[in-house]
């Protein structure tokens, strides 16, 4: 998730730079919709990996919660809960920060 912010944050600096740039009266003449455009797929682009990222941490944090239940008879339903809705709100200050 690091990594792919890494890759996202100079890429999203880049367009927004070049939105200003077009919007400047010296520039007029060059067609600002391109760089919206451009601007509005990349955020596209990073909402979806990064969701598919918080699903495969959710995904994996509820096998592991499931395998920890059935091969420990202490561990109940009330912690795996407990541990879904931590693994949750984690990925959710996750992404809060890189968005």
């Amino acid at each position: 998730m690091i990594l792919l912010r890494h890759l996202y944050a100079p890429c999203t600096r880049n367009l927004k730079r070049l939105a200003g740039v077009t919007r400047s009266p010296v520039y007029s003449q060059l067609t600002s919709t391109r760089v919206l455009y451009l601007v509005s797929v990349v955020n596209r682009w990073s909402a979806m990996r990064f969701d598919a990222i918080s699903l495969l941490f959710i995904a994996s944090t509820l096998a592991l919660a499931i395998v920890a239940r059935l091969t420990q008879p202490q561990f109940s339903t009330v912690d795996i809960a407990l541990t879904l809705t931590f693994a949750i709100n984690l990925m959710g200050l996750f992404q809060w920060t890189i968005r």
